[in-house]
């Protein structure tokens, strides 16, 4: 019976995944050593164990991996025979699964910045170098460390030392240990020397704890007593050890003359009764008690974007600053916990010496000191790590320069550190904590047993809208993004063909990453919205007048909680740069959102009483707080149990007071919010007559609801004529005043009604925004707020679209979920929101802001005076926002455009120095467009200005100076003229981009000696026939053969006649003595044409040319088709050598036999054997022959037959290469190709040539001054100009200039009109003669001879870019 396994702990993988590398090997160290322990020797029976203890998080990763990762079979060689090897494969693939991937540069750097922590012992210290140094691959690991100790460690003794004594590591570690022992042991005995005199005071002690003890107990009578013990007692103690003249109760001088001024005061440290604070030595604990009823929060108007710090480093105070040392970039930092302060404040000196340097962000909000009105110089803001005692959290700080500010942490961040804890005394807060904890977990919730459906008109024609091209180094961030929306089960991937397809705008978050936006306005049209009741204003007043506390609800995500059904998804479907994804949830541009949601969330929480919800709010409210807190708890259980998750950091409890739809609901009963007519009553007087007439063009508009208007305004009607004088008197201000009052209240204004029609005015001004909202020609509310200095430098329709943005979301609450009308006074908007043409970044970003809202934009002409918002946009009455959706979003497109090899700086300060950019900022800005800009004015819709530079949309503009930098930078990688002019359209813009790109990547040698390109060849011109046998011969070898001989082989390129002889050496002196024997009978030839190899080159076949009388013929290096003949019969006689070798016969016996038959056959190109034609009679080959009665004459049959073969073959060979004569002339710069080495040689020398000979289609190239080459113009590639070939998969994206094609060439001499089978090729070629012709316009050998070599096409996108913006 087997024995039972023992227990062992099984890994955890999740615990710490950045660890998990780590420990494994620690697991599987001691896996191994139980293995020992068991005297387990068996592989099967290892790996099973490891399967078996591992877990089953281990288990899952194995079942994913591939059977040989698994080790599946796999064994090993021991002793000359294989034994298995799984366990040991399976712990390694595991061990690289677990293990990342490692940076050493990043490794190293950890290593460089380690020093040792406080309160860490050397030898601990030591250990984590030791481990750090693992992954560093360092040459000496010791020797590292020991740099590293002397460099890190805390004592300066240890460090002096080993400098003058120069030790090595153990030693180090030695003297380290004994200082630390020393020092222990040195404080273990001062420590007992202070116990002798503490002991002493041991009596006095006891008896004022005792004191203490009892005051805890009794606030009355006990404390006076134990207060009288207590000064008792301390005479006693002053009588008898005399050690002390100071009151241990309230720190002054003692003995009293008038009794102890402590005697019945409350401590305000620990709260307890008969002592001061400053001498309270109870232990401090930094808690902050709030009474949360008494704090009064208003709910619903705007909220501002200032912040406060509540210290700044205090010079002087009763207690000690509570300061703690946080940790940024590996660096100790002290910071005083502010419990008052919003925001984390560092100091620009400690920034600076922080490593590596942080990339501070702007704008910032106002951040104001405690009791100071004028805000705090700011830098900027980052966001980073801060680490205390293991805890670390992300969070923003903020820099200021200002001397002598201290290094703050908020609260909000002490608290998320675990440095402080706040108590409240409401009860609400801790059953929210205690009593529902998933509902406010991390995650998107999903409401249950509901799904979405959405109407989907079927009659409105799908669209699939064209890809918005995403930059490249977005990517990454857009990919993170959709995985964790998928993880989420918020999309999902598309599957098959789908009618409706919208693109995606990406948007940067505040803390980091990216937001996908869909741009849901085409298939918003073919949503039909739902009807469903809400919730009148006397509804809510009936509800929550008489209610004294209050809550808002925030869901998270709110959309996103709301399933979609099957069939209504493929709606939502977009696209993205990996593929086609689409929603699973809700989201929020679909126009019917907020309808469903609000009727969801409305049936949802029905029944409950004191709960509302409205738009994306839910109110709570009770009258007292037990209803309140009871409505809130069924509140939150309904939302609980139907799978809701609400946003804790946005929701607001028990709360006084609540601003809702223009009223202030708390204890004192329903009010107007005065919010609503603030920008009236606070604004200023006019101060000139255009001010005058645009306040009058106001309150025209409302002049029937105010009586008499008439002789109101008589006195402002008088500033504006011609001849009066501008004097602003008493008079005309109180006549001012009286319209202010008029305007804010009955009969012009009225309250919200949701089933009234809404219509929102809105209007820019050069500083500021105005809005008013208005029903039935009466004001609901106004509303109007200054720009910043950005916004001020906007073109006046992005001023305009801003005022709609501002003003839709200014009314939220209002407008949400309802349709509304908005007017401008701006024509052009109309175009831009309708249009699907691409516009500005800052705009798009504004449309896509505007997608929620049911809204219609119409335009109202009239004068400025004539719009009643006019002038409150003229005085605003808010401060500009600090944080601007739009001005982020183009920081982020300008941010991201830049190249890497450049600065946002630099193109700004090249931009400010080029003319006609200057000019089109001024253009852009103004509206007003000059003939001089003609390249930018149709693309006037998409240009946008930002902190200096221009932007095409999502494109940056690049000045001249830079502009060839830019394409160079793009062009760093050697991509081909398609690649980097995708990669540079995503980022950057001007005229002439694509030229430029063209030209850059055309004069690039690199590219050019990389890229081999098509074979250009030039036309073949046949060889003509020699006028009689012997007269012109071919050599050329064969071999060598696996017995090392060579068959030399030497025809008549008359007769074809072919001589083949055995040699078992390329020589020349075998060559010539094998030549001597074949001269020998045959005689002796006029021409010998030959290659360029060894026998030719020689003294020696020279010298043997010369006494044979022949004329020796070398062809063009590199260029077999030049000694076609030869080489065709010797392909021939390769083919009989084979055959023979497969007979298992003797093939050079057969050899003879070859070539008696091979004779005797007539030549397929003269239809004559080659015998005969050299000698003048049939060959008798053993077959029976008889001689025609009337022959043909011999000669005039071979040439009429060689010239139509040579003809067929040549237009054949033309045609399907498609050649074309050589535009190379003498002085072009060329590269030639070269010889494969590796898989890393450039098909062309990148070293250029020039070109100094050319005769025919042989040309001669000299680099330098010695170094001459001769080659077929086909291994010739000219540097400029000439065409850059692109991957076989490329297709060009031609912008400016359609394609062109090369004109093809054909011999004079046309070909016959017909073509022969095809699979022959020419035999023999030899180059054009050496007169050269102006071959640049010979025709084409298609035209020559009659036969199209291709249909032309018309050159058209291809059908997988159609959903793709080219522009």
């Amino acid at each position: 019976m087997a024995a039972a396994l023992p227990s062992f702990e099984k890994f955890n993988v999740f615990s710490d995944e950045q660890s998990a590398g780590v420990r494994w090997r620690r697991w599987v160290a001691r896996f191994e050593n139980l293995l020992c322990a068991l005297d387990i020797t068996t592989d099967a029976r290892k790996k099973a164990l490891l399967l078996h203890f591992c877990g089953d998080e281990v288990y899952n990763i194995v079942e994913s991996f591939s059977e040989e990762k698994k080790g599946a079979g796999a064994t090993r060689q021991v002793e000359g025979r294989a034994v298995p090897n799984e366990y040991v494969t399976l712990r390694d693939s595991l061990t690289e699964y677990f293990t990342p991937k490692k940076n050493t540069a990043y490794e190293v750097l950890r290593f460089r910045k380690s020093t040792q922590l406080e309160g860490e012992s050397i030898d601990t210290f030591h250990t984590r170098l030791r481990a750090l140094a693992s992954t560093c691959e360092f040459h000496n690991n010791d020797q590292e460390i020991l740099t590293q100790i002397l460099q890190g460690c805390h004592s300066q003794r240890l460090r002096r030392r080993a400098l003058r004594d120069n030790f090595d590591l153990d030693h180090l570690l030695a003297e380290a240990r004994a200082l630390e022992l020393s020092e222990t042991r040195a404080v273990e005995i001062e420590g007992s020397v202070n116990a002798l005199s503490i002991n002493k005071q041991r009596r006095y002690s006891q008896s004022r704890g005792s004191h203490h003890s009892r005051s805890s107990q009794s606030h009355s009578q006990s404390h006076k007593d134990s207060h009288k013990d207590g000064h008792k007692d301390f005479k006693r103690t002053h009588n008898t050890a005399s050690s002390s003249k100071t009151c241990f109760y309230c720190g002054g001088q003692f003995p009293h003359k008038a009794g102890c001024p402590a005697k019945g005061k409350t401590c305000k440290l620990c709260a307890k009764i008969g002592h001061f604070a400053r001498v309270c030595k109870s232990q401090k604990v930094r808690h902050v008690v709030v009474e949360d009823t008494t704090v009064s929060r208003e709910v619903g108007c705007e909220t501002s974007s200032d912040e406060s710090v509540f210290a700044v480093k205090q010079k002087t105070a009763i207690h000690k600053t509570p300061v703690v040392h946080a940790t940024i970039c590996d660096t100790q930092i002290p910071f005083i916990v502010d419990t008052g302060a919003t925001v984390n404040v560092l100091s620009w000196s400690v920034l600076n010496k922080l490593r590596p340097q942080a990339t501070l962000h702007n704008p910032c909000p106002l951040i104001y000191a405690f009791g100071s009105k004028t805000p705090l110089p700011m830098k900027g803001f980052y966001m980073t790590d801060i680490t205390f005692r293991q805890k670390t959290v992300n969070a923003k700080i903020y820099i200021t320069d200002t001397e002598g500010t201290g290094n703050l942490l908020s609260a909000e961040t002490a608290q998320a550190l675990k440095i402080i804890q706040f108590a409240f005394s409401t009860s609400s807060p801790k059953i929210i904590a205690d009593d529902f904890p998933s509902l406010f977990s991390d995650g998107v919730g999903k409401i249950k047993d509901v799904k979405v459906k959405l109407h989907i008109d079927q009659n409105i024609q799908p669209v699939a809208q064209q890809h918005r091209r995403i930059p490249f180094h977005v990517r990454k961030d857009v990919e993170a993004e959709l995985e964790r929306l998928e993880r989420l089960d918020i999309i999902e991937q598309v599957q098959g063909p789908t009618p409706w397809i919208s693109p995606v705008v990406v948007v940067p978050k505040k803390t980091g990453g990216v937001r996908v936006c869909i741009d849901m306005r085409e298939a918003n049209k073919a949503i039909s919205r739902e009807k469903h009741p809400m919730p009148t204003m006397d509804d809510l007043v009936a509800d929550l007048n008489g209610s004294t506390v209050f809550s808002k609800l925030d869901m998270r995500n709110a959309y996103h909680q709301l399933e979609l059904e099957e069939n209504s998804r493929y709606i939502t479907t977009f696209t993205t740069h990996v593929g086609l994804r689409r929603y699973k949830r809700l989201l929020f541009g679909v126009n019917a959102a907020s309808e469903i949601f609000q009727n969801t969330i409305a049936g949802l929480l029905q029944g409950i009483p004191g709960t509302r919800n409205l738009s994306d709010d839910i109110i709570i409210h009770g009258r007292t707080q037990q209803d309140y807190d009871e409505s809130l708890r069924i509140t939150l259980q309904r939302l609980e149990e139907n799978g809701a998750r609400l946003n804790k950091e946005k929701c607001v409890f028990s709360v006084n007071e609540l601003t809702f739809f223009g009223h202030k609901f708390g204890e004192k009963g329903v009010s107007a919010d005065p919010e609503k007519v603030k920008t009236i009553t606070n604004t200023s007087a006019p101060e000139n007559v255009s001010e005058v007439r645009s306040f009058l063009g106001m309150t025209q508009y409302m002049s029937r609801f105010i009586p008499g208007y008439a002789s109101i305004t008589e006195p402002l009607r008088k500033l504006t004529r011609k001849e009066t004088v501008w004097k602003w008197t008493k008079e005309e201000q109180q006549a001012f005043d009286k319209l202010k009052h008029s305007l804010t209240n009955t009969p012009v204004m009225s309250y919200f009604s949701q089933t009234e029609d809404t219509t929102v005015l809105v209007d820019a001004s050069p500083i500021g925004l105005g809005a008013i909202l208005m029903q039935k020609n009466k004001v609901i509310c106004y509303a109007s707020r200054a720009l910043t200095d950005t916004e001020q430098r906007y073109s006046q329709t992005d001023r305009e679209m801003l005022a709609v943005v501002y003003g839709v979301e200014h009314f939220h609450l209002y407008l949400h979920g309802s349709s509304f009308t908005v007017v401008t006074d701006h024509k052009p908007l109309l175009g831009i929101m309708q249009s699907r043409k691409p516009t500005t970044a800052r705009i798009e970003r504004w449309r896509l802001r505007l997608m929620p809202y049911n809204m219609t934009l119409i335009y109202r002409p009239g004068r400025d005076d004539l719009n009643p918002a006019d002038y409150i946009s003229r005085h605003p009455q808010t401060p500009p926002k600090r944080e601007n959706a739009g001005e982020e979003y183009i920081r982020y497109v300008t941010r991201n455009a830049i190249p890497k090899a450049m600065t946002v700086q630099e193109v700004r300060d090249a931009t400010q120095q080029d003319d006609t950019l200057e000019n089109l900022i001024c253009a852009v800005q103004s509206g007003r467009w000059d003939c001089n800009l003609t390249e930018y004015a149709r693309f006037k819709d998409e240009l946008s200005v930002h902190d200096g530079v221009i932007l095409r949309g999502h494109r940056l503009i690049i000045p001249a100076s830079l502009q060839r930098k830019v394409v160079e930078i793009a062009h760093q990688s050697h991509q081909g003229i398609v690649k980097t002019k995708k990669l540079i359209r995503e980022k950057v813009w001007f005229p002439g981009i694509d030229k430029m790109v063209e030209e850059i990547v055309k004069t690039c040698i690199p590219c050019q000696a990389s890229y081999p390109g098509p074979s250009v060849r030039e036309p073949v011109i046949p060889t003509p026939l020699p006028s009689e046998p012997w007269v012109s011969i071919a050599i050329d070898f064969a071999g060598p053969f696996p017995t090392g001989d060579y068959v030399m082989v030497v025809t008549d390129e008359y007769s074809r006649y072919p001589e083949a002889e055995i040699i078992t050496s390329t020589s020349a002196e075998v060559v010539i003595a094998k030549l001597d024997e074949i001269f020998a009978r045959q005689g002796f030839p006029q021409t010998v044409k030959s290659d360029n190899g060894a026998p030719f080159q020689g003294q020696m076949f020279s010298n043997y040319a010369s006494m044979c009388g022949f004329k020796h013929r070398k062809v063009t290096p590199l260029w077999p088709e030049a000694n076609g003949q030869a080489e065709r019969f010797i392909e021939t006689l390769k083919a009989n050598i084979r055959a023979s070798k497969a007979e298992n016969l003797n093939w050079k016996k057969q050899l003879q036999i070859f070539l008696r038959l091979y004779r005797g056959t007539p030549h397929s190109a003269t239809q004559v054997s080659p015998f005969e034609a050299l000698h003048g009679r049939k060959m008798n080959i053993g077959l029976p022959n008889i001689a025609p009665v009337n022959p043909t004459p011999l000669h005039a049959r071979l040439a009429h037959n060689d010239n139509v073969s040579k003809q067929k073959m040549a237009s054949y060979a033309n045609i399907h290469r498609h050649t074309s004569p050589s535009q190379l002339q003498p002085g072009d710069r060329v590269l030639v190709k070269q010889r494969k080495k590796n898989t890393l040689t450039t098909p062309f020398h990148p070293r250029p040539y020039t070109i100094i000979q050319k005769k025919g289609s042989m040309i001669t190239a000299q680099r330098g001054d010695q170094h001459l080459i001769t080659r077929n113009s086909s291994h010739f590639k000219q540097i400029q100009p000439g065409p850059l070939p692109e991957a076989e998969d490329e297709e060009e994206e031609e912008e400016d200039a359609p394609p062109s094609v090369a004109p093809p060439y054909t011999p004079s001499s046309g070909p016959p009109q017909y073509l022969t089978s095809p699979g022959r090729r020419l035999s023999t070629t030899q180059p054009a003669a050496a007169t050269p012709s102006p071959v640049r316009a010979t025709p084409s050998t298609a035209e020559m001879s009659g036969i199209a070599s291709r249909p032309a096409r018309q050159r058209q996108a291809p059908t997988h870019l159609k959903d793709y913006d080219l522009t």
